[in-house]
């Protein structure tokens, strides 16, 4: 019980700090995109998912790092454990460009960032959709690797939900490999049902082995969603009671 109490204190403070410094971020953002600079606005946007976590008292466990090259293009899923998802995959992998649902930017401040940064929310799984919305964004994507994920909301409990195939009609589309990513500890750290913050949690990024987008193409969809979430389940660490 004095732990929860300990925790819900910091917390208040810790989400104080993190609005008010996201608050001039947006603003500094807003700046930066009247004034197009984009290489700029990549900088800023990676400091300040790295000091989110600074100001949590967290550094990311990184494991897996030799699977990503410097320059590649790729399209990254991950599990979707906590509002501090976005920032974490942000502080190690910059200028992504995000897909996902709508709820996103509806998220205070940070939804105001992510539309500005032509975040793009993904209604429906069709491929001509997805062709759509890449032809719509090319100006902005084609350079950047993008990030979706695919259980499409934040788990409540701790365990990987079913899959949407939205991610393969951006893999068909953009016709660019696939890197799976597990998120340990995120959870823990701010799950989806309370607003506490537990600060004994211990982040980490689990970067899995690229799977090219040649050996997935003539899958079968239900096979493909098969094996990537396997993947990504074969790095989960939490185990629900």
């Amino acid at each position: 019980m004095l732990r929860k109490i300990i925790n819900a204190f910091l917390s208040i403070i810790a989400y104080t700090f993190i609005y008010s410094f996201t608050a001039v971020v947006v603003v500094i953002t807003i700046v930066l995109i009247t004034l197009d600079s984009k290489s700029i606005l990549n900088v800023l946007l990676k400091l300040w998912a790295k000091i989110i976590f600074l100001i949590l008292g967290k550094k990311i466990k990184i494991t897996g790092a030799e699977h990503i090259r410097k320059g590649d293009k790729y399209i990254l899923i991950a599990n979707h454990t906590s509002i501090f998802d976005i920032p974490a995959i942000m502080s190690y992998f910059p200028d992504i460009a995000w897909f996902g649902k709508e709820y996103l930017l509806r998220i205070p401040l940070f939804g105001r960032a992510l539309k500005m940064l032509g975040f793009i929310p993904v209604r429906t799984s069709g491929l001509r959709n997805a062709k759509d919305i890449l032809n719509q964004v090319s100006g902005q994507t084609a350079s950047k690797s993008i990030a979706i994920f695919p259980e499409g909301t934040r788990t409540v409990d701790g365990t990987l939900l079913p899959f949407y195939k939205g991610f393969i009609r951006v893999m068909q589309a953009s016709k660019m490999d696939i890197i799976p990513v597990t998120l340990n500890g995120f959870f823990e750290l701010k799950p989806k049902t309370t607003w506490i913050i537990d600060f004994s949690a211990g982040p980490e990024i689990v970067i899995h082995e690229r799977i090219k987008y040649e050996t997935l193409i003539n899958k079968p969809d239900e096979e493909i969603i098969d094996f990537t979430r396997r993947c990504i389940a074969s790095g989960l660490t939490y185990k629900p009671l």
